[in-house]
C-alpha cells in the first residue's frame, strides 16, 4: 500500500487546526522501536511519532505525536481511510 490515507479523528488544543483533514502516509512497520513517519497533507510535510496501533470494529486507528516544519508538537489520532 503506497501513501496510506488516514483521517484525523482526534487532536488536542495544539493541533486542533489538523481535525477532520486527510494525510497521507507510505508504507510502514509498526514495531516496537521509536519510528517516525513522514506525513502529508495538502502540500505540507509533517513528522508523525507513532505510539499505537488499534484495530476495532471502528477500523485501524494509529494514535501518537505529530509535529511540522515549526517544530510545533502535539497529539494527534487518525483512522485509516
Amino acid at each position: 500500500m503506497k501513501n496510506c490515507k488516514f483521517k484525523v479523528i482526534g487532536t488536542n488544543s495544539a493541533t486542533k487546526h489538523l481535525e477532520h483533514k486527510v494525510f497521507e502516509i507510505g508504507d510502514f512497520v509498526f514495531t516496537q522501536r521509536q519510528q517516525v513517519l513522514d506525513a502529508h497533507c495538502n502540500g505540507d510535510a509533517y513528522l508523525f511519532d507513532i505510539k499505537s496501533v488499534t484495530f476495532c470494529d471502528k477500523g485501524i486507528l494509529l494514535s501518537g505525536f505529530i509535529s511540522d516544519e515549526n517544530k510545533n508538537v502535539g497529539r494527534i489520532s487518525f483512522k485509516y481511510l
